[in-house]
C-alpha cells in the first residue's frame, strides 16, 4: 500500500502510529457508509426525491471526495511511519498518484453534480406544486 522498496521494521512504535494515521480514513470511510445506509433507507422507504435522500446523497459523494483526497496524503504518511524504525539513510517517504485516485476524485465530482441536481429538481418540484 505503501510503494516501499526497502526492508522495514514494524515495532510497536509504528503499529502505533500506523493505527493513529489509519483513523481519519477509517472514520471517513464510516462515515460514507452511514450516509449510503441512510440514502437507501431513504430510497426504500420510497423517498427517492425528498429532501433528507438529496442530502445524503451530496455528503455521501463529499465523503467519497475527502476519502479520495486523503488516500495518497495517508499513503505518504504511512510509508514514513513503516520506516521510521530503519537506520537513517533507509527511511523513505512514498508520494505517488494512482489511476484509482484519480477515477475516485472524477467519480465524487459527478456524485456530487448528480446530487446537486437532483437537490435543484426536488426545490423546483416543490415550487411549482405552490403555484397549482
Amino acid at each position: 500500500m505503501a510503494g516501499l522498496s526497502a526492508e522495514i521494521a514494524v515495532d510497536d512504535r509504528a503499529r502505533a502510529l500506523g493505527a493513529a494515521v489509519s483513523l481519519l480514513p477509517v472514520g471517513v470511510g464510516l462515515y460514507a457508509l452511514w450516509q449510503l445506509w441512510r440514502l437507501f433507507a431513504e430510497y426504500g422507504a420510497g423517498r427517492v426525491f425528498g429532501r433528507e435522500a438529496q442530502s445524503r446523497l451530496k455528503r455521501f459523494a463529499w465523503a467519497l471526495l475527502a476519502a479520495a483526497l486523503l488516500a495518497p496524503l495517508v499513503r505518504a504518511a504511512m510509508s514514513v511511519v513503516l520506516t521510521l524504525g530503519n537506520p537513517p539513510g533507509q527511511r523513505q517517504l512514498v508520494i505517488g498518484l494512482s489511476w484509482d485516485d484519480y477515477l475516485a476524485v472524477l467519480l465524487a465530482v459527478v456524485l456530487i453534480a448528480i446530487a446537486t441536481v437532483m437537490a435543484e429538481a426536488v426545490r423546483v418540484a416543490e415550487e411549482n406544486e405552490g403555484f397549482v
